[in-house]
């Protein structure tokens, strides 16, 4: 396949994925489909259950997503999981950071690949939409109001640039 043949299916792909719907009809589709207002930490909880979900050994859970991928750390993957599920639920757990900390070769990255690569298949399937995709239309476009003035006084506060000494 040579490269322009390659973008053409890129730009095709990017444009199937991307559409600009009008304010009425985004909310027709969330009425029709609550998923599209999603936080993310409620998408990524949605796309490793949504992945298969089976019970591990002594009373674990073990998660499809992560099957070929990481061994022996069911419990760790399990608090993981209890984290999104907590604050997809909108509960005070989403203000927080969290953190992966353990020894090189546990997983941690393994462990967000497989969350990345994950998403990035879920999103494309039905189960998965998301908001991002979509550009809302509206009916008047107006002209964006300019961020940084030159006659601001920030602007005019700029030091000059200095002569810098050579070594």
């Amino acid at each position: 396949m040579d490269l322009s043949a390659m973008m053409r299916g890129i730009q095709q792909d990017a444009r199937e994925l991307s559409r600009e719907v009008s304010f009425e009809a985004y909310l027709d589709m969330v009425r029709r489909d609550r998923r599209l207002t999603r936080l993310s930490h409620e998408l990524i909880h949605d796309m490793i259950v949504g992945g298969g979900v089976s019970p591990g050994i002594g009373g674990t859970t073990r998660y499809k997503l992560f099957d070929d991928r990481l061994f022996g750390v069911d419990r760790a993957i399990g608090e993981v999981v209890e984290y999104f599920a907590g604050a997809a639920r909108r509960l005070e757990v989403r203000k927080r950071i969290l953190l992966l900390i353990g020894p090189p070769g546990s997983g941690k990255s393994t462990l967000v690949n497989s969350i990345k690569e994950g998403l990035e298949d879920y999103t494309q399937t039905a189960g998965g939409p998301i908001k991002s995709r979509m550009r809302l239309r509206t009916s008047s476009r107006r002209a964006a109001p300019a961020k940084y003035s030159t006659t601001s006084p920030i602007a005019r506060s700029t030091p000059k640039s200095r002569s810098s000494k050579s070594l």
